[in-house]
Parts: structure tokens; C-alpha cells; sequence
């Protein structure tokens, strides 16, 4: 068994790799706050917006917590010829003497170029060791600077710990045909049975309310609660279906929605 020294603890002593510890606890998957990647006009750079990274090493190193407070600009390698494209990456790599023995305690922005290839069969190439993917790069063909390049955002995992939220409200009335399951548009609605819809497929039923026939509405409130594992690009709505129409239900504050985010897995 290895007892490590406490971190901070005064009179400690201990290699940078157990003070990593403490990053990797908090963000043991990376995560991002700013690092946006935009292209400057009319040149073959890209910029990369202010930002802190928290960077997974290699195995059993920890996590490195990089931070910049200016715009750092990259440049990207010229174009491929007529007919192929390329697809590159904009990354930030820690270098650490200890770890790739390259001389160097730093960490640096960093273009990945790709291999060329017809247009439409490229493909991105590997994230390196000790590095965190921001954005990648599609070079098109003979181009002689980024202004038409596509950039994908590549960033995932906030890097605030603990608990964000935001909080929607709908703004107007919304009209609910019977039997029919309703997005609810934040202008907008309620009635009897709540619904949680992830990526376009009932994800948990929530709470429902009973009505004498033909009432069309209701002086009780209708709520629910859902977990979820999210990725990058899902899509989360609620949604209401009753047996029968409701036309003037909704608006705020009554109708509302808050979103918490518990944690990066």
C-alpha cells in the first residue's frame, strides 16, 4: 500500500504527478471553459479564444490544468491540391520533459495536420498523447485561405465543477389537440400526462392529472423529475398529451423548465 502525502500539506514533498491528483479528481475526463477556434479572415490561421483546459495525460499521470488569457493564433498548413481535402486538428498539448523527454515544461497550441484524400473520403486523424482536441479543420481543395473552411466544435465536458442550471419559462398560452403528444415551446402549455423526450424518443412518463369530462382545465400543477446521461448534440424537450383539447393553457411563470447539470461522467 502507498500512503501519498497530503497535498499542500505544509513541510509536504512530493512529485508534480501526485499534485495532478487533485485536476484529475475534479475533471477525470478533461473538460473546457472558453477555447472557442474561429478562422481569420482571409488567411490560412485560425484563432483560439482565451481559456482554460484540463488536459488527460497519459496513464497513471494525472491531469494537467492549462490556461491562456489572450487569443493565440495557429497557423494551418497549406492546402491540398485540386480535388482532395483534409481534415485537421487544433489541439492543446502539454509537453513535460518527465513524460515525452522532449526537453520541455509547457503546453502549446498545436495543429494535427491530416492526410489528404479525395474530397468526402477524409477523415480526422488521432488526438495525440497529452493533448485535448478544440475543433477540427476542413481544408478543402487549393484553397488559399480558411474563410469557406469548415470548423467543427470539438470541445465537451464543462470544466466549472459542481452544479449549473438554467431555468426556461413559456411567454404565451398553447394550444393542445386531444390525444396528441405536444411539445411544450417555452411559449407554452400543460395539461394531463408529462412527458420527458430524449432525442426524439419517449425517455420517462412523469406526473398525470385526472379531470371530470369536458373540463379544460386545471387549478393543480403538473410536474416531473428525469435523469439523464447526455452527449454532446442530444436534444432534451417535454412534452404533454391528454384525452382531451386544451386551447388556453401555459404562460409564465406556470409553465417552466429548469435544466441541472450534476456532473461530467
Amino acid at each position: 500500500m502507498t500512503r501519498l502525502a497530503p497535498l499542500w500539506q505544509q513541510g509536504g514533498s512530493y512529485a508534480a504527478s501526485v499534485d495532478r491528483i487533485l485536476p484529475a479528481t475534479l475533471w477525470p475526463s478533461g473538460g473546457v471553459s472558453g477555447g472557442a477556434v474561429s478562422a481569420v479572415a482571409n488567411t490560412m490561421t485560425v484563432s483560439v479564444a482565451p481559456g482554460t483546459v484540463a488536459v488527460v495525460l497519459q496513464a497513471g499521470q494525472g491531469v494537467a490544468l492549462c490556461r491562456w488569457d489572450a487569443a493565440e493564433i495557429v497557423t494551418i498548413a497549406a492546402a491540398p491540391p485540386a480535388g482532395q481535402s483534409r481534415i485537421d486538428l487544433i489541439v492543446v498539448q502539454v509537453r513535460d520533459n518527465a513524460l515525452d523527454a522532449g526537453g520541455n515544461n509547457d503546453f502549446v497550441m498545436a495543429v494535427v495536420t491530416g492526410t489528404a484524400a479525395t474530397t468526402g473520403s477524409q477523415v480526422p486523424p488521432a488526438v495525440p498523447t497529452n493533448a485535448y482536441a478544440l475543433a477540427q479543420v476542413l481544408v478543402g481543395p487549393s484553397i488559399a485561405n480558411l474563410n469557406t473552411a469548415t470548423i467543427t466544435d470539438l470541445r465537451t465536458g464543462p470544466l466549472a465543477a459542481g452544479n449549473r442550471r438554467v431555468k426556461a419559462y413559456a411567454t404565451a398560452n398553447q394550444s393542445v389537440p386531444a390525444a396528441t403528444q405536444t411539445t411544450v415551446t417555452y411559449a407554452a402549455t400543460f395539461t394531463q400526462l408529462l412527458t420527458f423526450v430524449k432525442n426524439g424518443a419517449v425517455y420517462l412518463r412523469g406526473m398525470q392529472l385526472v379531470s371530470a369530462t369536458g373540463s379544460t382545465s386545471y387549478n393543480s400543477g403538473l410536474n416531473g423529475y428525469a435523469e439523464m446521461d447526455l452527449a454532446a448534440g442530444d436534444t432534451v424537450l417535454t412534452a404533454i398529451q391528454g384525452n382531451q383539447a386544451f386551447s388556453t393553457l401555459g404562460g409564465a411563470p406556470y409553465v417552466q423548465m429548469t435544466v441541472s447539470l450534476i456532473g461530467p461522467t
